[in-house]
């Protein structure tokens, strides 16, 4: 999606801000993604990644959610459980799973907080041709983005899902939460099923040269999709591993570009 720098708008004193959180922060696409959409729409705006470490999250976001010419933050790794805070109110999604990975400032002053990833990874898993009624999944990684598709799985009509994270108090917790939604579907916590259909990595790993891959494929049917939300590298680990196998792959950049005109339009932008 990229585009010419000449041909970027300028920006003014009148330019609206968007800013994207998160920790790390080089391999987020969102800036990229979302200005192009500004300028293809004649949008004066413009998003900029902010480097936030957990520590400093509660003094970045309290100041800049001051700031009067910021309308919209999105949030990322690892920021989306701890962001609710901030929301003065919560769309169904967000309440339903307890994260968020967008704020938009209302006209009143007040933020409202929403999550985005379920919908675009169904988009984008969807578009990618696989279907999901019906069949099996694995999650690895319970915190925002896996509660995320997980919830988004489960309402997506799929008979079983099997949930993994390093920490077992979160794949209780997700767990519990979908099944007090979802009472039909049946849930798994731990282990690899070869009873699969769709495998997810929701988990940072893949991100450095060196990182282990989140979960073993020899186990897996060949024919099981495997999608990994990491977008940098853009084929991970998981994904090389994946298609050395003969496994179809989405990759994390599906799920991003099919949140960019829900998350602008949550923001109260008109991209036509």
């Amino acid at each position: 999606m990229a585009i010419d720098s000449r041909q970027l708008q300028k920006i003014t004193g009148a330019t609206r801000l968007f800013a994207i959180v998160g920790d790390p922060i080089a391999q987020v696409r969102s800036p990229e993604m979302f200005n192009v959409t500004f300028h293809s729409a004649g949008i004066d705006a413009i998003m900029v990644p902010l480097h936030v470490r957990a520590k400093d999250l509660s003094a970045v976001m309290n100041a800049a959610m001051r700031l009067g010419n910021l309308d919209g933050i999105v949030v990322t790794i690892p920021h989306k459980t701890a962001a609710v805070t901030f929301a003065d109110r919560l769309l169904p999604t967000a309440r339903q799973v307890g994260a968020i990975n967008a704020l938009a400032r209302q006209l009143d002053g007040t933020w409202t907080g929403e999550l985005f990833d379920g919908q675009g990874f169904l988009a984008g898993i969807r578009r990618a041709g696989c279907n999901l009624v019906g069949r099996s999944a694995i999650v690895v990684g319970c915190g925002g983005a896996g509660s995320a598709i997980a919830f988004a799985l489960a309402s997506a009509g799929m008979r079983s899902l099997a949930l993994y994270d390093i920490e077992r108090s979160r794949v209780d917790s997700l767990a519990a939460r979908v099944t007090a939604c979802y009472s039909s579907l049946a849930i798994r916590v731990g282990g690899v099923s070869e009873d699969c259909d769709l495998v997810v990595n929701a988990t940072p790993l893949g991100m450095a040269q060196h990182d282990p891959l989140p979960i073993a494929l020899d186990r897996i049917p060949r024919t099981a999709w495997v999608a990994d939300l990491v977008m940098k590298p853009e084929i991970t680990p998981l994904l090389i591993a994946a298609r050395a196998r003969g496994h179809p792959i989405m990759l994390g950049a599906e799920t991003l570009k099919h949140q960019i005109e829900p998350i602008s339009r949550f923001f109260g932008l008109r991209l036509s």
